[in-house]
Formats: C-alpha cells, sequence, structure tokens
C-alpha cells in the first residue's frame, strides 16, 4: 500500500494519475483521506519542523479530560460535536501541536472547514500545556496537481485536555519495526539503517541509533523522560545528515526513517532516423 500510495496514484508533479481518477468513487474517498493524511505529515515535518505525528488514542497511557467550562471555538469553527477529538498530536521536544487531517478531490465547502476547526477546537490542554498550534489541513489530489490548505485561527477558552506517555507515542511512530518480530529487519537497508523490503527494490528503514534507543523502554518516569530526551537528541544532532541523504530515489525523514526506492527504471527510448 505504501508504495501504491507513493507511485501509483499521483505522478512526479503530484497530480492525480489516470488509474486514480478512474476508481469508483468510494475507493477515490479512501485513497483520498489517507493521502490526506501523508500530506499533512509531510507538511508537519517539512513545514512546521515537527518531527512526529502521532494518533495517541490507542495508547495505554492516553487519557481524555472533560472540559469544565463551555468551549469558545476558533474563529470561523462550528462548535464541536460532544467528545469530539482531532487525528493527529504533533510532538516536537518542549511544544505539541494539533491536527485534523483531511484529503479530498475537491475544494472542502465553508461548513467542512467549520466542522474541521470545530474538531481541533475542543482540544486545548496535550499533558497539561497547551498546543503551539491547532490546525485544520485539508489537500486536495486533482489532475492539475495537488493543492494544500492549512488554518489555525486563533481561539480562546478552555476545553478538554488529552494526556499521555510521550515515549509510548514515539514507540507508535516507530511501530512498522517494532510491532513484527525485529529479528527479520535487514541490517543495513543502507548505510546506518536498519529495516525492511516492502515490494521488490523498494526498502523502508529507519537510524540505527534511534531504533536501539527506542527498542528499550524502561519503566520508571524518569529513566522514560531521559529516553525520549535523547532520542531527540539524536534525531536533532543528525538533522544535517538526514536532508543530506534526500534525492530522486532516496526520502530521508527528520524523525530517522528513510525510503529507498532500488526498481530498475527502463531507460530513455532512442530514436533511430534513416538518412
Amino acid at each position: 500500500m505504501l508504495v501504491a500510495m507513493a507511485t501509483g496514484y499521483l505522478d512526479n508533479a503530484l497530480n492525480t494519475t489516470l488509474y486514480f481518477r478512474n476508481l469508483e468513487q468510494s475507493e477515490k474517498v479512501g485513497v483520498s483521506f489517507l493521502l490526506g493524511e501523508a500530506f499533512t505529515h509531510w507538511y508537519a515535518q517539512d513545514r512546521m519542523k515537527i518531527e512526529y505525528l502521532v494518533h495517541v488514542g490507542g495508547l495505554s497511557s492516553c487519557s481524555w479530560t472533560s472540559p469544565t467550562t463551555p468551549l469558545a471555538p476558533k474563529t470561523g469553527a462550528s462548535p464541536p460535536a460532544a467528545k469530539s477529538r482531532p487525528d493527529f498530536i504533533g510532538i516536537r521536544r518542549t511544544e505539541s501541536h494539533v491536527f485534523e487531517s483531511k484529503g479530498r478531490i475537491r475544494r472542502p465547502a465553508a461548513s467542512a472547514v467549520s466542522k474541521a476547526l470545530g474538531q481541533v477546537s475542543a482540544l486545548h490542554s496535550v499533558n497539561g500545556k497547551a498546543p503551539k498550534t491547532r490546525c485544520a489541513s485539508f489537500f486536495m489530489l486533482r489532475s492539475a496537481g495537488t493543492e494544500g490548505f492549512v488554518s489555525d485561527p486563533p481561539v480562546d477558552g478552555k476545553g478538554s485536555g488529552v494526556n499521555f506517555d510521550v515515549l509510548d507515542a514515539l514507540a507508535k511512530a516507530y511501530s512498522f519495526f517494532l510491532d513484527e518480530p525485529t529479528t527479520d529487519l535487514l541490517a543495513d537497508v543502507s548505510d546506518g539503517y536498519v529495516g525492511r523490503e516492502i515490494e521488490d527494490g523498494v526498502y523502508f528503514g529507519l537510524d540505527k541509533k534511534v531504533f536501539a534507543a527506542i527498542q528499550e523502554r524502561p519503566d520508571g518516569e524518569q529513566e522514560r523522560r531521559r529516553r525520549t530526551a535523547e532520542i531527540f537528541a539524536i534525531i536533532a544532532d543528525r538533522s544535517q545528515s538526514y536532508e543530506g541523504r534526500r534525492e530522486r530515489n532516496v526520502s530521508a525523514g527528520p524523525d530517522g526513517t528513510i525510503l529507498i526506492d532500488r526498481r530498475s527504471r527502463p531507460g530513455s527510448r532512442q530514436r533511430i532516423i534513416a538518412k
């Protein structure tokens, strides 16, 4: 699915492919949703320098607090529904961010934007602190190219909160490498990375130092905070190295992940002109 998302539905210019445009409407909805999440992830990492976006709802350490006062929605937002929760929590060392992600094939109606803003309006506290941003993000997949719209209007007031263990959240971000038996990981998918071949010639890897650090998750709260700080220190120290690896067939992320496409590509056709 990762390869199909990266190469089957959009071309190199991020225009939708003929294959995507010929999908049934219900299929387009599912693909658009996943691509919307992917572009939101890219936007957070590349434009806002947020290393991690995580669905925290599934964490065993996650708990939600109910609002004690009426919510004051963001400007232009419709009042959030009861128990409304946004898609992602963005994690960046000392700050947090909130995202509601939407993928579509058309520009959103004003009512859709208002609803998304209402969803991010519902959350006013992440681990006891106000998030730095609460963004409603829309990415429209079109034949003329992909277009993004991200909104974070101001708001006052108090609302619900979420609390979770940050080390658990980082482990979830790396679940592709941790959930399956780690013994089947290739020791060297690229220099300094472990990972798996996800399709013939396509590899998904993780920085060996990050992998070693996230594999061991101590029980004590102080030790867990120290391990979390260690992971953030590793990716901060190696950020320039990650950027230096990026090329046409190699995508390295600021979180220590890497996607490598080693498939052979057909050579350019030569024209033979008879004289």
